[in-house]
């Protein structure tokens, strides 16, 4: 008991269900019970302690069980590996006897427990350090930490003017040793020694790989040595803090400014950064669908500011080919155009609205005649099989009898045509004047649909899946009115899709049309082939010691194509292996290496929640679906991308592209085709499934992710075989009679 309360919080409150609590333990579940009386106590389930019968019969001991569900926890257990053994103070005194011997009787009273007993007649350590830790100094200019004593202010702070610090004497090692100029402060350690004697740097002759350099963890509140914190984990080779606060030449006032100069902390200046170094080499139409995408992602603060200071360069077409007064409202309206992909608009970002007529730019409609025109050349090139699918699903979709079925599985082994299938059957309902929605599970097979979409960006459906999961699309919205004029919805690579996102979709079309019937009563196609989902078990083969030397020795990458790269892989386990295997064959390609390194910080404005994760820790998490910390590039590597960019311009997780130039805040790449290009600016990527206790934001150079050198397949050693569509595709598909498809209705 602590003030007339229980210290550990008894009674505890009826639930009904388990709760997490980050803070501590979770709160269980504790029906509520009939009291039973215990003497002159009143007792139910909220006096009881977390227990497990079958231990309690087991040990015949009172045994408390607690789930670590959280960090602090986590380190409540561990605590107990550092406590030592068992321990009692016993006093001996004889009765009356003043004269006590403290260490006789701490030799006679002392007991040894089991465990400690069996470890010491074992001869093993009961305590081992297996790195050194060195701490390291963060303070700003002339104000590191002194010890004084009263009265004898004035000599401390002499002795601390002439004693250097680690920081300091950092400086100075760099001054004088240029193999110091590479290894960042967080990493000194590893390679120097500081000798307290003399306070310099010294060469270490061994044993770095046991040592690990630690700053201390600073609040955010002291904000000028937080931020100096923040620049000493990035800049390598500083040799002042003059040094440190100048960035590009130009000398900030404050660290806080330097860290945003670089691009550290959120803010516009970043975006607006990244659109002058595209203006120097891009073209309009390519500026205006960067704009797009920093809207869309970027989470710009002022969209306004940011197209007004970069209106002449977004409009210099229109402006070109109409006049000065219009160019501009031709630039928005093409603006207003790519953000439909964002789920956004012009009113939306409070930039000005304009309403000009369909014809005058690219719309995504598609030409009754051209498609007509299509239809018949796909469809003189249908074999019976694939002829009798089309006729099936045409009559579905005319066809208004109440038996006629409306659901449908079109399946087939790779190669078998599906895909023209497809093609066919757009080109024909849009020759018609009707609208035809084509999606597919991932992005990639997407961009093989014309007009294609991923089928979570049409249906809103949510990342995290569960058996009550809806869709986040609401009535009486133009993509509500678009989902109950289509005709006919095709749904590519369904086996890879989960039952919650079809149950989802299927909840969504019956609230939209008002219809019980399956999906709303919408004719629906899905196609893929379940071939290609079974677990197959990964063959080892160890007699491999060198896959690089044998997959790419016979390639000059002085001159190689993306053609001869884009076809060789080489298949991992792991995130980490397959990291391993990128960067070394990064370095047998040509070319200056450049290293983007991100920006990670904990979605909480809590200062107690920063200082328990640092960001040295967050830099070291590298959750399913981003990319490293640390992304090593050349130009002419192959990269892939880790986000839904833009799908319909072919920019869809998984679509490979090749670097062709690195800029500070903008990455240049092209399609693996070379017909298209495109600019790749910094985006926040959240983790969307992590056990973690807490969320955190990556903020990305680029999502490119890893180079495509590796196939990367995480978990266990079972991988799924799955049909590789590989990039854009820009020739028509063209027909198989190899082995029919085969429709089914459901």
């Amino acid at each position: 008991m602590r003030d007339g309360q229980c210290c550990k919080s008894f009674p505890k409150q009826f639930k009904d269900d388990t709760e997490e609590n980050v803070n501590g333990y979770p709160i269980y579940r504790r029906r509520a019970t009939e009291p039973v009386q215990v003497g002159k106590y009143s007792i139910d389930n909220r006096w009881v302690v977390p227990y497990n019968p079958w231990l309690l019969k087991k040990f015949n001991a009172h045994i408390n069980v607690e789930v670590c569900a959280s960090v602090k926890s986590v380190k409540y257990l561990y605590k107990y590996v550092y406590k030592g053994h068992d321990a009692a103070s016993v006093k001996i005194q004889k009765e009356g006897a003043l004269d006590h011997d403290e260490i006789l009787s701490f030799v006679e009273g002392r007991y040894v427990s089991a465990p400690e007993a069996m470890w010491r007649l074992n001869e093993f350590n009961l305590s081992h350090k297996s790195h050194t830790v060195v701490r390291l100094a963060v303070h700003l200019p002339q104000q590191q930490p002194i010890v004084y004593q009263d009265g004898q202010e004035a000599q401390a702070i002499e002795r601390a003017a002439l004693r250097k610090t680690t920081i300091t004497s950092w400086f100075e090692l760099n001054k004088n040793d240029p193999s110091a100029h590479n290894i960042s402060y967080s990493d000194i350690p590893q390679y120097y020694v500081f000798d307290k004697s003399t306070t310099n740097w010294k060469k270490r002759q061994r044993g770095g790989q046991n040592v690990i350099g630690r700053l201390p963890v600073v609040s955010i509140l002291d904000s000028e040595r937080y931020y100096l914190r923040m620049l000493l984990l990035r800049k390598s080779g500083a040799i002042s803090f003059d040094d440190i606060l100048t960035v590009n030449g130009l000398r900030c006032i404050t660290f806080q400014q330097a860290c945003q100069e670089y691009g550290l902390l959120r803010g516009d200046q970043q975006w607006h950064d990244a659109l002058n170094e595209a203006a120097q080499f891009q073209s309009p139409r390519q500026l205006r669908m960067l704009f797009a995408m920093i809207c869309g992602f970027g989470e710009v603060e002022d969209v306004p500011d940011l197209w007004v200071q970069h209106q002449v360069s977004l409009c210099e077409d229109f402006v070109h080919r109409y006049s000065e007064q219009t160019g501009p409202h031709y630039a928005l309206a093409d603006i207003e155009e790519l953000l439909t992909s964002y789920n956004l608009s012009l009113q939306k970002l409070h930039l000005p609205t304009v309403d000009l007529p369909a014809s005058v730019l690219e719309r995504a409609n598609f030409d009754v005649v051209e498609e007509q025109a299509k239809a018949n050349s796909y469809t003189m090139q249908l074999n019976s099989e694939q002829r009798n699918v089309v006729e099936i699903l045409l009559s579905a979709v005319y066809n208004n009898a109440a038996d006629t079925p409306k659901c449908y599985f079109l399946d087939g082994p790779a190669g078998t045509g599906k895909t023209f299938v497809y093609s066919t059957l757009l080109h024909t309902i849009r020759g018609r004047g009707d609208d035809v929605i084509p999606v597919a599970s991932t992005g990639i097979a997407a961009t093989l649909l014309i007009g294609g979409r991923t089928a979570h960006s049409v249906f809103k459906i949510p990342i995290d899946l569960n058996a009550t999961s809806t869709c986040n699309l609401k009535p009486n919205t133009k993509e509500a009115d678009m989902l109950l004029k289509t005709k006919l919805i095709v749904w590519d690579e369904a086996p890879m899709t989960h039952v919650h996102a079809f149950l989802a979709v299927d909840r969504l079309l019956q609230d939209l049309t008002k219809c019980k019937e399956p999906f709303g009563g919408k004719v629906i196609l899905l196609g893929g082939d379940f071939r290609q989902v079974l677990p197959l078990p990964l063959q080892c083969y160890p007699s491999i010691q060198d896959p690089i030397h044998q997959l790419y020795s016979d390639i000059d990458f002085s001159s190689v194509t993306p053609q001869e790269l884009k076809g060789r892989a080489i298949l991992t386990v792991n995130n980490e292996r397959s990291m391993e295997i990128n960067n070394k064959v990064l370095e047998f390609m040509p070319g200056n290496e450049t290293v983007y390194k991100a920006v990670d910080m904990i979605m909480s404005e809590d200062p107690q929640d920063q200082l328990t994760f640092p960001e040295e820790f967050l830099n070291s998490l590298t959750p399913t679906g981003l990319p490293p910390y640390e992304l090593k590039l050349k130009i002419g590597c192959i990269v892939m991308l880790l986000r839904n960019l833009a799908p319909s311009k072919g920019l869809c997780n998984g679509t490979r592209l090749i670097i062709t130039k690195l800029q500070q805040n903008i990455i240049q790449a092209k399609s693996i085709d070379g017909t298209q290009t495109f600019l790749i600016p910094r985006i926040p990527l959240i983790p969307s499934q992590t056990n973690m206790p807490f969320k955190f934001k990556h903020f990305s150079e680029n999502t490119a992710g890893v180079t495509y050198y590796c196939v990367i397949v995480t978990g266990q050693t079972q991988v799924r075989i799955h049909d590789r569509k590989g990039g854009m595709n820009p020739l028509p598909p063209t027909p198989s009679s190899r082995m029919p498809d085969k429709l089914n209705s459901f």
